[in-house]
């Protein structure tokens, strides 16, 4: 088995900061629509943990309003710089931004209404520390929600072999690195191994035009990982810039339909009384 990994696979990109703000603008449909059937109130205290330069945190400040409180928490200075950036300029006055090891927080225990990770469990293959952080910092009775990929739905048509192949090298890297692309299939046993009450989930994946901006996503992925495929040795350089090149080409192609991975939303109650989770 290979080591869970330290350092998050996609944060080697020159471009992170614009790439992971884009990627919260296009998936931010989806996650509103899972935000209504949790029903946030108006008060709640919310964190969005590893929210990276936006995560979630517009929405969340909206729903919970002027006498809430929304916490973002990040571990990398630079993204924290990026989110603090677009309070002042969208004028959000219910937002606190801290920087903290999402696995390890200085956050205090028991503070949060609802503990949000998205394509946390998918990259570093700890899930179970993750979780146990998320149930500390969440109050009895208060709401976990994860946003985790699944491969399956991440299909092009007609079908294409060079971007066919860019998928499997990322899902590959993943996996080779301690992680799992698809970890959004087991995050909700993962919650209901772990106590949650009132498990809910909610799938979705986006329908990519041409002219969508997610399009280049597995692209701007590979690119992310491109050390990460070299040291591993899955593709031989001269072939993984060749393969980009195809798949850039792909991409533009309107005559092509392409679709995103799946995200997988689940969402639960910590019990009111809770043992440690993952007993021994």
């Amino acid at each position: 088995m290979p080591e869970h990994q330290e350092e998050y696979l996609l944060s080697r990109a020159p471009n992170e900061v614009d790439r992971l703000q884009s990627w919260s603008r296009s998936w931010e449909p989806e996650t509103e629509a899972m935000l209504d059937r949790i029903q946030i109130q108006p008060g709640w205290h919310c964190l969005d943990l590893a929210c990276g330069p936006l995560g979630i945190i517009n929405s969340l400040s909206r729903r919970v309003g002027p006498t809430g409180k929304v916490v973002g928490a990040d571990i990398n200075p630079l993204m924290l710089t990026a989110v603090r950036n677009f309070v002042v300029d969208n004028n959000i006055n219910n937002v606190e931004l801290v920087e903290t090891d999402s696995y390890h927080s200085s956050l205090p225990c028991e503070s949060f209404d609802l503990v949000h990770a998205r394509a946390m469990f998918a990259p570093l293959g700890r899930d179970n520390i993750l979780l146990d952080e998320m149930m500390a910092l969440t109050r009895p009775g208060g709401i976990i929600v994860s946003q985790e990929s699944d491969e399956s739905g991440y299909l092009c048509y007609p079908s294409q072999p060079p971007w066919e192949r860019l998928k499997q090298l990322t899902i590959a890297a993943f996996k080779l690195s301690g992680g799992d692309y698809s970890a959004g299939r087991h995050t909700y046993d993962l919650f209901r191994r772990a106590g949650l009450e009132n498990l809910q989930a909610r799938v979705a994946n986006l329908a990519l035009p041409a002219g969508h901006p997610f399009r280049n996503w597995p692209i701007e992925s590979a690119i992310a990982l491109r050390g990460r495929m070299l040291e591993l040795k899955l593709i031989k350089e001269f072939e993984l810039d060749q393969l980009i090149s195809k798949c850039d080409l792909i991409a533009r192609d309107p005559s092509i339909f392409l679709t995103s991975y799946t995200v997988i939303q689940v969402w639960g109650q910590k019990p009111i009384t809770s043992n440690k989770l993952f007993p021994s």
